[in-house]
């Protein structure tokens, strides 16, 4: 249970305290500042992860092939790191077709065709319900 001391006596209790209980009770309260800024960093970074997860932009077109020339290394048989590795790798064949950049569709909306009828309809408000802005 807590008890409502004022806060003159609880810095009256630390200057009767001996040094070193003061030293540890520091080193005590430093550990827990620490360990209270690593999870508040931890939780940030949760937070901006979910964020990006969730407003990332999401699409289920094909993407273009990426590949990591350390896997491509690490997989290559009977190759060492000291041995001398050339610079350009050749993807691996996964069987599907290489794809090109669609071209842009025309963008907008379609005319109408002639052939359908036009009418013009004016709608005109009554003097008394004009408004003049000078």
């Amino acid at each position: 249970m807590k008890t409502n001391r004022p806060k003159s006596s609880s810095k009256d209790h630390l200057k009767c305290l001996p040094s070193g209980e003061l030293i540890a009770r520091i080193l005590e309260l430093e550990d827990r500042n620490r360990r209270l800024v690593q999870r508040v960093e931890q939780l940030e970074e949760l937070f901006r992860l979910a964020q990006d997860k969730r407003f990332a932009p999401s699409s289920e077109k094909l993407k273009r092939r990426v590949f990591d020339e350390a896997e491509q290394i690490a997989a290559t048989p009977g190759l060492n790191e000291d041995d001398e590795v050339d610079d350009a790798f050749a993807l691996p064949d996964t069987g599907l077709p290489e794809t090109d950049r669609p071209a842009p569709g025309e963008r907008g909306r379609k005319p109408l065709p002639a052939h359908l009828p036009r009418q013009r309809i004016e709608y005109d408000l009554p003097d008394a319900q004009k408004l003049s802005v000078l």
